[in-house]
C-alpha cells in the first residue's frame, strides 16, 4: 500500500482543511501529495518488515515535513528550532524498525 493524500487527511486531521472552494481543496491535496513525495525519498522501505510500518514512517515524515511549511509554522506545529510534534513518533517508529518493539 502507498500513501496518498486522504490518508495523511485522516491520520492528522490538522492537514484537512475546511477548504472554502474546489481550488485550495486541490491546492492542499497537491502540496501533500508533494510531501509524500518527498518523505518516500527520504524513507527507506527495505529496512521495515512490513508495508504498514514503512506507510507509517512515511505518514510521520510526510506530517513533519508539512509541519515545517509556512502554514504548518503559523499554525505552530513545528517550532523555531525545527523541530516539529511528530518528530518522537517518526523516532519511535525507526527505533521499532531497527531493534524491535521494546516496552520502556
Amino acid at each position: 500500500m502507498s500513501v496518498v493524500a486522504a490518508d495523511i487527511k485522516a491520520a492528522f486531521p490538522e492537514f484537512d482543511l475546511d477548504a472554502t472552494s474546489a481550488d485550495s481543496g486541490v491546492a492542499q491535496n497537491a502540496l501533500i501529495t508533494l510531501k509524500i513525495a518527498e518523505a518516500e525519498l527520504q524513507i527507506d522501505r527495505s529496512i521495515f518488515k512490513d508495508t504498514g510500518t514503512a506507510d507509517l514512517a512515511v505518514k510521520y515524515k510526510t506530517a513533519q515535513l508539512l509541519a515545517s511549511t509556512p502554514f504548518g509554522i503559523t499554525a505552530k506545529l513545528a517550532s523555531k528550532d525545527g523541530t516539529t510534534v511528530y518528530d518522537s513518533h517518526l523516532m519511535n517508529v525507526a527505533r521499532a524498525a531497527s531493534f524491535g518493539f521494546r516496552v520502556p
